[in-house]
Protein backbone atom coordinates (compact mmCIF):
# COMPACT_ATOMS: atom_id res chain seq x y z
CA UNK A 1 0.00 0.00 0.00
CA UNK A 2 2.92 2.28 1.03
CA UNK A 3 5.32 3.42 -1.81
CA UNK A 4 8.91 5.11 -2.22
CA UNK A 5 7.48 6.66 -5.32
CA UNK A 6 10.23 6.96 -7.66
CA UNK A 7 10.76 6.41 -11.46
CA UNK A 8 12.82 3.35 -12.97
CA UNK A 9 14.33 4.56 -15.70
CA UNK A 10 17.97 4.21 -15.84
CA UNK A 11 21.14 4.41 -18.75
CA UNK A 12 22.67 1.09 -18.80
CA UNK A 13 25.64 -0.65 -20.69
CA UNK A 14 24.40 -1.49 -24.33
CA UNK A 15 25.96 -4.81 -24.20
CA UNK A 16 24.14 -5.79 -21.13
CA UNK A 17 22.64 -9.05 -21.16
CA UNK A 18 18.86 -9.40 -20.59
CA UNK A 19 17.64 -10.55 -17.05
CA UNK A 20 19.56 -11.55 -13.71
CA UNK A 21 22.03 -14.36 -14.10
CA UNK A 22 24.97 -15.83 -12.78
CA UNK A 23 28.70 -14.67 -13.87
CA UNK A 24 30.43 -16.51 -16.66
CA UNK A 25 33.60 -18.86 -15.44
CA UNK A 26 36.58 -16.93 -16.53
CA UNK A 27 39.03 -20.16 -16.28
CA UNK A 28 40.37 -19.34 -12.28
CA UNK A 29 40.06 -20.29 -8.87
CA UNK A 30 38.54 -15.97 -8.08
CA UNK A 31 35.74 -16.51 -11.06
CA UNK A 32 35.12 -20.01 -9.72
CA UNK A 33 34.58 -18.38 -6.50
CA UNK A 34 32.27 -15.34 -7.73
CA UNK A 35 30.39 -17.90 -10.18
CA UNK A 36 29.57 -19.99 -6.66
CA UNK A 37 28.78 -16.87 -4.63
CA UNK A 38 26.01 -15.42 -6.92
CA UNK A 39 24.55 -18.63 -7.46
CA UNK A 40 24.00 -19.30 -3.72
CA UNK A 41 22.54 -15.47 -4.00
CA UNK A 42 20.07 -16.53 -6.91
CA UNK A 43 19.33 -19.08 -5.21
CA UNK A 44 18.50 -17.59 -1.85
CA UNK A 45 16.10 -14.82 -3.78
CA UNK A 46 14.70 -18.21 -5.62
CA UNK A 47 13.46 -19.35 -2.34
CA UNK A 48 11.65 -16.80 -1.43
CA UNK A 49 12.66 -15.97 1.82
CA UNK A 50 10.00 -13.42 2.87
CA UNK A 51 7.11 -15.91 2.51
CA UNK A 52 8.39 -17.47 6.25
CA UNK A 53 7.63 -13.53 7.56
CA UNK A 54 4.39 -13.48 6.20
CA UNK A 55 0.99 -13.01 8.59
CA UNK A 56 -0.78 -16.20 8.91
CA UNK A 57 -3.65 -14.37 7.23
CA UNK A 58 -1.46 -13.57 4.31
CA UNK A 59 -1.65 -16.85 0.98
CA UNK A 60 1.47 -17.07 -0.08
CA UNK A 61 0.54 -17.80 -3.56
CA UNK A 62 -2.75 -15.49 -5.13
CA UNK A 63 -2.52 -17.45 -8.62
CA UNK A 64 -6.01 -19.21 -10.02
CA UNK A 65 -7.67 -16.15 -7.80
CA UNK A 66 -7.18 -13.06 -9.58
CA UNK A 67 -10.23 -11.46 -11.34
CA UNK A 68 -9.68 -11.75 -14.80
CA UNK A 69 -11.52 -9.13 -16.89
CA UNK A 70 -11.67 -5.29 -16.68
CA UNK A 71 -11.17 -3.29 -13.91
CA UNK A 72 -14.37 -1.75 -14.07
CA UNK A 73 -15.31 -5.19 -12.83
CA UNK A 74 -14.42 -4.63 -8.97
CA UNK A 75 -17.13 -1.49 -8.51
CA UNK A 76 -19.70 -3.84 -10.53
CA UNK A 77 -19.01 -6.86 -7.80
CA UNK A 78 -19.47 -4.37 -5.30
CA UNK A 79 -22.01 -2.78 -6.22
CA UNK A 80 -23.99 -6.01 -6.88
CA UNK A 81 -22.56 -7.52 -3.43
CA UNK A 82 -23.04 -4.35 -1.27
CA UNK A 83 -25.35 -1.77 -3.51
CA UNK A 84 -26.74 0.53 -0.58
CA UNK A 85 -23.30 0.62 1.13
CA UNK A 86 -21.38 3.89 0.72
CA UNK A 87 -18.89 4.17 -1.64
CA UNK A 88 -17.67 7.84 -1.11
CA UNK A 89 -17.97 10.33 1.74
CA UNK A 90 -17.03 13.28 0.57
CA UNK A 91 -17.83 16.05 3.56
CA UNK A 92 -21.62 15.26 4.42
CA UNK A 93 -22.23 14.02 1.34
CA UNK A 94 -22.77 10.04 0.34
CA UNK A 95 -23.29 8.23 -3.02
CA UNK A 96 -23.95 4.67 -2.30
CA UNK A 97 -21.87 2.20 -4.53
CA UNK A 98 -24.81 1.25 -6.54
CA UNK A 99 -25.75 4.70 -7.19
CA UNK A 100 -21.44 4.71 -8.43
CA UNK A 101 -22.42 2.48 -10.69
CA UNK A 102 -24.90 3.43 -12.51
CA UNK A 103 -23.62 7.06 -12.68
CA UNK A 104 -20.46 5.44 -14.20
CA UNK A 105 -22.44 3.79 -16.87
CA UNK A 106 -24.30 6.69 -17.91
CA UNK A 107 -21.08 8.47 -18.39
CA UNK A 108 -19.90 5.33 -20.17
CA UNK A 109 -23.16 6.33 -22.16
CA UNK A 110 -22.25 9.69 -22.59
CA UNK A 111 -18.59 9.52 -23.98
CA UNK A 112 -20.11 6.80 -27.17
CA UNK A 113 -22.80 9.31 -27.73
CA UNK A 114 -20.05 12.14 -28.24
CA UNK A 115 -17.66 10.20 -30.29
CA UNK A 116 -14.98 8.32 -28.13
CA UNK A 117 -14.53 4.73 -29.63
CA UNK A 118 -12.15 1.98 -27.61
CA UNK A 119 -8.84 2.33 -27.21
CA UNK A 120 -9.03 6.05 -27.22
CA UNK A 121 -7.68 8.18 -24.61
CA UNK A 122 -9.35 10.71 -22.07
CA UNK A 123 -8.25 13.16 -19.88
CA UNK A 124 -9.20 13.00 -16.10
CA UNK A 125 -8.19 16.71 -14.29
CA UNK A 126 -9.86 15.95 -10.73
CA UNK A 127 -9.35 16.35 -7.57
CA UNK A 128 -10.39 13.07 -5.22
CA UNK A 129 -14.55 13.79 -5.51
CA UNK A 130 -17.00 11.17 -6.05
CA UNK A 131 -16.29 12.20 -9.47
CA UNK A 132 -13.21 10.48 -9.96
CA UNK A 133 -14.51 6.35 -9.37
CA UNK A 134 -17.90 7.57 -11.60
CA UNK A 135 -15.28 8.87 -14.02
CA UNK A 136 -12.61 6.22 -14.11
CA UNK A 137 -15.47 3.50 -14.39
CA UNK A 138 -17.18 4.97 -16.55
CA UNK A 139 -13.89 5.82 -19.53
CA UNK A 140 -13.00 2.44 -18.79
CA UNK A 141 -16.84 0.88 -19.29
CA UNK A 142 -16.63 2.43 -22.58
CA UNK A 143 -13.28 0.94 -23.53
CA UNK A 144 -10.99 4.22 -23.01
CA UNK A 145 -7.71 4.92 -21.76
CA UNK A 146 -7.55 7.42 -18.86
CA UNK A 147 -5.13 9.68 -18.61
CA UNK A 148 -4.43 11.15 -15.09
CA UNK A 149 -3.47 14.94 -15.12
CA UNK A 150 -2.69 16.25 -12.45
CA UNK A 151 -2.96 19.92 -10.85
CA UNK A 152 0.11 19.84 -9.69
CA UNK A 153 1.47 20.57 -13.79
CA UNK A 154 1.71 23.67 -15.45
CA UNK A 155 -0.16 24.36 -18.78
CA UNK A 156 2.30 23.37 -20.77
CA UNK A 157 3.28 19.87 -19.18
CA UNK A 158 -0.38 19.07 -19.65
CA UNK A 159 -0.78 20.20 -23.15
CA UNK A 160 2.54 18.37 -23.87
CA UNK A 161 0.98 15.10 -21.91
CA UNK A 162 -2.86 15.32 -24.03
CA UNK A 163 -0.44 15.68 -27.43
CA UNK A 164 1.56 13.28 -26.86
CA UNK A 165 -1.41 10.51 -25.52
CA UNK A 166 -3.62 12.25 -28.51
CA UNK A 167 -6.21 12.52 -25.99
CA UNK A 168 -9.23 15.17 -27.42
CA UNK A 169 -11.35 14.92 -24.52
CA UNK A 170 -10.91 15.56 -20.97
CA UNK A 171 -12.97 15.38 -18.10
CA UNK A 172 -12.35 18.56 -15.58
CA UNK A 173 -13.07 20.29 -12.36
CA UNK A 174 -14.47 23.51 -13.35
CA UNK A 175 -11.27 25.05 -11.40
CA UNK A 176 -8.59 23.14 -13.06
CA UNK A 177 -10.10 24.42 -16.91
CA UNK A 178 -7.29 26.67 -17.68
CA UNK A 179 -5.13 24.01 -17.10
CA UNK A 180 -6.42 21.96 -20.10
CA UNK A 181 -7.57 24.50 -22.19
CA UNK A 182 -3.60 26.01 -22.62
CA UNK A 183 -2.39 27.36 -25.78
CA UNK A 184 -1.71 24.38 -28.40
CA UNK A 185 -3.98 21.99 -26.07
CA UNK A 186 -5.46 19.37 -28.69
CA UNK A 187 -8.50 18.67 -26.16
CA UNK A 188 -11.78 20.22 -27.69
CA UNK A 189 -14.17 18.32 -25.79
CA UNK A 190 -14.61 19.04 -21.51
CA UNK A 191 -17.20 17.26 -19.68
CA UNK A 192 -17.03 19.75 -16.87
CA UNK A 193 -17.93 18.65 -13.08
CA UNK A 194 -17.45 21.02 -10.14
CA UNK A 195 -17.67 20.43 -6.04
CA UNK A 196 -19.45 23.75 -5.12
CA UNK A 197 -22.48 21.83 -4.56
CA UNK A 198 -21.24 19.57 -2.61
CA UNK A 199 -19.22 21.85 -0.15
CA UNK A 200 -20.68 21.89 3.60
CA UNK A 201 -20.70 25.71 4.37
CA UNK A 202 -23.01 28.71 2.28
CA UNK A 203 -19.57 30.91 2.81
CA UNK A 204 -17.61 28.24 1.18
CA UNK A 205 -20.14 28.04 -2.05
CA UNK A 206 -19.72 31.55 -2.34
CA UNK A 207 -15.97 31.54 -2.39
CA UNK A 208 -15.61 28.94 -4.56
CA UNK A 209 -18.28 30.91 -6.69
CA UNK A 210 -16.07 33.84 -6.79
CA UNK A 211 -12.34 31.93 -6.98
CA UNK A 212 -14.28 30.31 -10.58
CA UNK A 213 -15.56 33.65 -11.82
CA UNK A 214 -11.98 34.81 -11.58
CA UNK A 215 -10.09 32.05 -12.90
CA UNK A 216 -12.58 31.46 -15.74
CA UNK A 217 -14.43 34.70 -16.45
CA UNK A 218 -17.37 34.50 -18.13
CA UNK A 219 -16.37 33.11 -21.81
CA UNK A 220 -15.78 29.04 -23.11
CA UNK A 221 -12.40 29.12 -25.22
CA UNK A 222 -13.50 29.50 -28.65
CA UNK A 223 -13.95 25.92 -30.86
CA UNK A 224 -14.31 24.04 -27.32
CA UNK A 225 -17.28 21.82 -26.63
CA UNK A 226 -18.36 21.64 -22.94
CA UNK A 227 -20.83 19.69 -21.71
CA UNK A 228 -22.12 20.08 -17.77
CA UNK A 229 -21.34 16.85 -15.69
CA UNK A 230 -24.52 16.91 -13.78
CA UNK A 231 -27.01 17.57 -17.03
CA UNK A 232 -25.30 15.41 -19.47
CA UNK A 233 -25.44 12.45 -17.02
CA UNK A 234 -28.92 12.90 -16.40
CA UNK A 235 -29.92 12.88 -19.95
CA UNK A 236 -27.42 9.93 -20.72
CA UNK A 237 -28.54 6.59 -21.93
CA UNK A 238 -26.52 3.84 -19.48
CA UNK A 239 -24.28 2.14 -21.51
CA UNK A 240 -25.94 -1.33 -21.91
CA UNK A 241 -22.85 -3.33 -23.16
CA UNK A 242 -19.65 -2.59 -21.10
CA UNK A 243 -15.92 -2.88 -22.58
CA UNK A 244 -14.49 -6.74 -22.09
CA UNK A 245 -10.79 -6.27 -23.26
CA UNK A 246 -9.85 -9.56 -25.72
CA UNK A 247 -6.52 -9.69 -23.72
CA UNK A 248 -6.48 -7.51 -20.25
CA UNK A 249 -3.11 -8.26 -19.74
CA UNK A 250 -1.98 -6.04 -22.80
CA UNK A 251 -4.79 -4.17 -22.66
CA UNK A 252 -4.32 -0.22 -21.15
CA UNK A 253 -5.75 1.02 -18.66
CA UNK A 254 -4.24 3.80 -17.18
CA UNK A 255 -1.67 6.22 -18.27
CA UNK A 256 0.17 8.85 -15.62
CA UNK A 257 3.17 11.01 -16.00
CA UNK A 258 6.34 10.19 -14.65
CA UNK A 259 9.61 12.26 -14.71
CA UNK A 260 12.24 10.25 -14.53
CA UNK A 261 15.67 10.46 -13.60
CA UNK A 262 16.98 11.98 -16.51
CA UNK A 263 14.74 14.60 -16.05
CA UNK A 264 12.80 13.71 -19.46
CA UNK A 265 9.45 12.96 -19.17
CA UNK A 266 7.26 10.00 -20.30
CA UNK A 267 4.19 8.41 -19.30
CA UNK A 268 3.72 4.63 -17.90
CA UNK A 269 1.16 2.60 -19.06
CA UNK A 270 -0.69 0.22 -16.86
CA UNK A 271 -3.45 -2.39 -18.01
CA UNK A 272 -5.99 -3.45 -16.74
CA UNK A 273 -3.91 -6.75 -15.57
CA UNK A 274 -1.51 -4.63 -13.61
CA UNK A 275 -3.80 -3.21 -12.24
CA UNK A 276 -6.59 -5.47 -10.78
CA UNK A 277 -3.38 -7.45 -9.84
CA UNK A 278 -2.37 -5.01 -7.46
CA UNK A 279 -5.29 -4.02 -5.98
CA UNK A 280 -5.98 -8.00 -5.43
CA UNK A 281 -2.37 -8.28 -3.28
CA UNK A 282 -3.30 -5.37 -1.22
CA UNK A 283 -6.72 -6.82 -0.72
CA UNK A 284 -5.33 -9.72 0.37
CA UNK A 285 -2.67 -8.04 2.75
CA UNK A 286 -5.10 -6.14 4.13
CA UNK A 287 -7.04 -9.49 5.34
CA UNK A 288 -9.63 -9.10 3.11
CA UNK A 289 -12.88 -7.81 6.01
CA UNK A 290 -15.15 -7.19 3.09
CA UNK A 291 -17.69 -4.81 4.25
CA UNK A 292 -16.05 -4.26 7.58
CA UNK A 293 -14.22 -1.32 6.84
CA UNK A 294 -13.73 2.40 5.69
CA UNK A 295 -10.71 3.95 3.94
CA UNK A 296 -9.19 7.43 4.61
CA UNK A 297 -8.78 8.86 1.03
CA UNK A 298 -7.00 11.71 1.16
CA UNK A 299 -3.93 10.85 -1.39
CA UNK A 300 -4.57 12.10 -4.44
CA UNK A 301 -6.34 9.31 -6.71
CA UNK A 302 -4.21 10.72 -10.06
CA UNK A 303 -1.19 9.73 -8.54
CA UNK A 304 -0.93 5.59 -8.89
CA UNK A 305 -0.27 5.28 -4.91
CA UNK A 306 -3.70 6.70 -4.23
CA UNK A 307 -5.26 4.73 -6.82
CA UNK A 308 -4.17 1.48 -6.13
CA UNK A 309 -4.04 1.87 -2.51
CA UNK A 310 -7.10 3.55 -1.99
CA UNK A 311 -9.68 3.44 -4.46
CA UNK A 312 -9.05 -0.07 -5.77
CA UNK A 313 -8.66 -1.48 -3.01
CA UNK A 314 -10.86 -0.10 -0.98
CA UNK A 315 -13.41 -0.34 -3.48
CA UNK A 316 -12.29 -4.72 -3.18
CA UNK A 317 -12.79 -4.13 0.34
CA UNK A 318 -16.73 -2.42 -0.49
CA UNK A 319 -14.90 0.38 2.09
CA UNK A 320 -16.31 3.97 2.45
CA UNK A 321 -13.96 5.78 0.91
CA UNK A 322 -13.53 8.91 2.69
CA UNK A 323 -12.38 11.76 0.45
CA UNK A 324 -11.18 15.22 0.83
CA UNK A 325 -10.33 17.26 -2.47
CA UNK A 326 -7.15 18.18 -0.93
CA UNK A 327 -4.96 17.34 2.44
CA UNK A 328 -6.26 20.12 5.26
CA UNK A 329 -4.32 18.63 8.76
CA UNK A 330 -7.18 19.85 11.30
CA UNK A 331 -10.01 18.46 8.80
CA UNK A 332 -8.46 15.09 8.11
CA UNK A 333 -7.72 15.07 12.19
CA UNK A 334 -11.99 15.54 12.65
CA UNK A 335 -12.79 12.72 9.79
CA UNK A 336 -10.62 10.55 11.68
CA UNK A 337 -12.99 10.98 14.86
CA UNK A 338 -16.07 11.82 13.29
CA UNK A 339 -16.00 9.16 10.46
CA UNK A 340 -13.90 6.77 11.40
CA UNK A 341 -11.71 5.43 9.20
CA UNK A 342 -9.98 1.99 10.03
CA UNK A 343 -6.99 1.88 6.91
CA UNK A 344 -5.35 5.45 6.28
CA UNK A 345 -2.68 5.08 3.24
CA UNK A 346 -0.52 8.15 3.50
CA UNK A 347 2.99 9.60 3.24
CA UNK A 348 5.50 10.66 6.16
CA UNK A 349 4.61 14.24 5.96
CA UNK A 350 0.67 14.07 6.33
CA UNK A 351 1.85 11.99 9.83
CA UNK A 352 3.98 14.36 10.70
CA UNK A 353 1.64 17.49 9.97
CA UNK A 354 -1.20 15.35 12.16
CA UNK A 355 0.84 14.56 15.13
CA UNK A 356 0.93 17.85 16.88
CA UNK A 357 -3.03 18.09 16.11
CA UNK A 358 -3.55 14.94 17.91
CA UNK A 359 -1.24 15.82 20.93
CA UNK A 360 -3.48 18.87 21.51
CA UNK A 361 -6.71 17.23 20.84
CA UNK A 362 -6.25 13.75 21.40
CA UNK A 363 -9.09 11.18 19.70
CA UNK A 364 -11.57 10.49 21.71
CA UNK A 365 -12.61 7.22 19.30
CA UNK A 366 -9.68 5.64 17.77
CA UNK A 367 -10.84 3.57 15.10
CA UNK A 368 -7.50 3.45 12.41
CA UNK A 369 -6.12 -0.12 12.73
CA UNK A 370 -3.43 0.00 10.28
CA UNK A 371 -1.56 3.06 8.79
CA UNK A 372 0.24 1.97 5.36
CA UNK A 373 3.31 4.98 4.93
CA UNK A 374 5.01 5.53 1.30
CA UNK A 375 5.86 8.04 -0.91
CA UNK A 376 9.18 8.89 1.19
CA UNK A 377 11.36 7.50 3.99
CA UNK A 378 9.49 7.09 7.15
CA UNK A 379 11.13 8.79 10.08
CA UNK A 380 11.49 6.43 13.06
CA UNK A 381 10.03 8.70 15.60
CA UNK A 382 7.02 9.79 13.34
CA UNK A 383 6.19 6.42 12.86
CA UNK A 384 6.13 5.58 16.47
CA UNK A 385 4.38 8.86 17.74
CA UNK A 386 1.45 8.62 14.97
CA UNK A 387 0.83 5.25 16.20
CA UNK A 388 1.00 6.06 20.19
CA UNK A 389 -1.76 8.37 19.52
CA UNK A 390 -3.70 6.38 16.98
CA UNK A 391 -3.31 2.86 18.22
CA UNK A 392 -2.96 2.11 14.83
CA UNK A 393 0.07 -0.29 13.62
CA UNK A 394 2.22 2.12 11.36
CA UNK A 395 4.13 0.13 8.60
CA UNK A 396 6.63 1.67 5.65
CA UNK A 397 5.97 0.33 2.01
CA UNK A 398 7.39 0.51 -1.27
CA UNK A 399 6.58 1.18 -4.66
CA UNK A 400 7.02 2.99 -8.53
CA UNK A 401 4.41 4.08 -10.74
CA UNK A 402 5.88 1.57 -13.13
CA UNK A 403 4.76 -1.30 -10.70
CA UNK A 404 0.89 -0.11 -10.09
CA UNK A 405 3.05 1.21 -7.64
CA UNK A 406 3.31 -1.89 -4.86
CA UNK A 407 6.20 -4.14 -4.71
CA UNK A 408 6.64 -4.25 -0.72
CA UNK A 409 5.01 -3.22 2.72
CA UNK A 410 5.17 -4.36 5.99
CA UNK A 411 2.82 -7.20 7.60
CA UNK A 412 0.19 -5.28 9.32
CA UNK A 413 0.15 -8.07 12.01
CA UNK A 414 2.73 -6.11 14.61
CA UNK A 415 5.99 -8.06 13.33
CA UNK A 416 6.69 -5.53 10.95
CA UNK A 417 10.32 -4.25 11.13
CA UNK A 418 10.95 -0.39 11.14
CA UNK A 419 13.47 1.29 8.96
CA UNK A 420 12.62 -1.07 6.43
CA UNK A 421 10.13 -1.35 3.21
CA UNK A 422 8.61 -4.72 4.63
CA UNK A 423 8.15 -8.05 2.52
CA UNK A 424 7.20 -8.11 -1.34
CA UNK A 425 3.78 -8.67 -1.98
CA UNK A 426 2.57 -12.45 -2.73
CA UNK A 427 3.45 -13.51 -6.53
CA UNK A 428 6.22 -10.23 -6.33
CA UNK A 429 9.87 -11.31 -6.47
CA UNK A 430 12.36 -9.44 -5.65
CA UNK A 431 16.02 -9.59 -5.68
CA UNK A 432 19.37 -7.36 -4.87
CA UNK A 433 21.40 -7.19 -8.11
CA UNK A 434 25.20 -5.74 -8.53
CA UNK A 435 25.28 -2.39 -9.51
CA UNK A 436 27.90 -1.84 -11.63
CA UNK A 437 26.05 -4.30 -14.35
CA UNK A 438 22.84 -5.40 -12.49
CA UNK A 439 23.57 -9.13 -14.28
CA UNK A 440 24.42 -10.79 -10.88
CA UNK A 441 22.44 -11.19 -7.88
CA UNK A 442 24.51 -9.91 -4.61
CA UNK A 443 23.84 -12.11 -1.31
CA UNK A 444 21.77 -10.90 1.37
CA UNK A 445 23.24 -7.95 3.62
CA UNK A 446 25.21 -6.87 0.73
CA UNK A 447 23.82 -2.98 -0.75
CA UNK A 448 22.68 -3.31 -4.58
CA UNK A 449 20.06 -2.65 -7.00
CA UNK A 450 16.76 -3.78 -6.34
CA UNK A 451 14.69 -5.75 -9.13
CA UNK A 452 11.59 -6.51 -9.17
CA UNK A 453 9.06 -8.81 -11.10
CA UNK A 454 5.59 -9.74 -11.04
CA UNK A 455 1.97 -9.39 -12.34
CA UNK A 456 1.62 -5.61 -11.52
CA UNK A 457 4.93 -4.73 -13.77
CA UNK A 458 4.34 -2.10 -16.20
CA UNK A 459 3.23 -2.78 -20.34
CA UNK A 460 6.49 0.41 -20.80
CA UNK A 461 6.61 3.79 -21.46
CA UNK A 462 4.05 4.90 -23.71
CA UNK A 463 5.57 5.42 -27.11
CA UNK A 464 8.99 4.67 -26.30
CA UNK A 465 10.51 1.27 -26.22
CA UNK A 466 13.84 2.44 -26.15
CA UNK A 467 13.11 3.85 -22.51
CA UNK A 468 11.15 0.84 -21.76
CA UNK A 469 14.19 -1.80 -22.69
CA UNK A 470 16.82 -0.03 -20.42
CA UNK A 471 14.57 -1.03 -17.26
CA UNK A 472 12.43 -3.43 -18.20
CA UNK A 473 14.06 -6.71 -19.30
CA UNK A 474 12.98 -10.82 -19.44
CA UNK A 475 9.60 -9.03 -16.92
CA UNK A 476 12.28 -7.64 -14.32
CA UNK A 477 12.07 -4.26 -13.71
CA UNK A 478 15.38 -2.33 -12.19
CA UNK A 479 14.02 0.23 -9.66
CA UNK A 480 17.31 2.78 -9.58
CA UNK A 481 17.52 1.86 -6.02
CA UNK A 482 19.76 1.03 -3.60
CA UNK A 483 18.66 -1.81 -1.48
CA UNK A 484 19.57 -4.82 0.86
CA UNK A 485 17.43 -7.75 1.95
CA UNK A 486 18.02 -9.92 4.86
CA UNK A 487 17.82 -13.03 5.48
CA UNK A 488 13.99 -12.67 7.07
CA UNK A 489 13.09 -11.44 3.44
CA UNK A 490 12.49 -7.69 4.52
CA UNK A 491 14.43 -4.96 2.44
CA UNK A 492 15.44 -1.87 3.19
CA UNK A 493 16.11 1.34 0.82
CA UNK A 494 19.19 2.81 1.16
CA UNK A 495 20.49 5.63 -1.43
CA UNK A 496 19.47 6.04 -4.93
CA UNK A 497 21.48 4.53 -7.75
CA UNK A 498 23.62 7.41 -8.97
Amino acid sequence: MGTHETTAEKTRPADQAEGVRTSPGRGSVQAAVADERHAAADAFYQSRPWLRSYPECVPHTLEGTYPVGPAWQLLSRTATDYPDRTACAYYAQRVAYADAFDAARRLGGLLREIGVEPGQTVGLMLPNTPEYLIALNGIWMAGAIPVALSPLLVAEEVTALLAATRTKTVVSLDLLMPLVTGAGSPADTFIVTSIRDRLPKQWQRLGYAFARLRRLGLRVPEGVRRLDWRQSLDRATPLKKLFEPHDWSTTPAYVLPTGGTTGAPKAVVLSHRNLVSNAWQLFHWAGRQVGTESMMAVLPFFHSYGLSSCLMTGVLLAAPLIMLHRFIPRVIRSLLEEQQPTIFPAVPAMLSALIPLLEKRPLRRRSLKFCISGGAPLPLDVAERFAELTGAVVVEGYGLSECSPVTHTGPLDGTHRPGTIGLPLPDTEARIVDIETGQYSVPPGEVGELAVRGPQVFMGYWEAPEATARVLRDGWLYTGDLAVCDHDGFFRIVDRKK
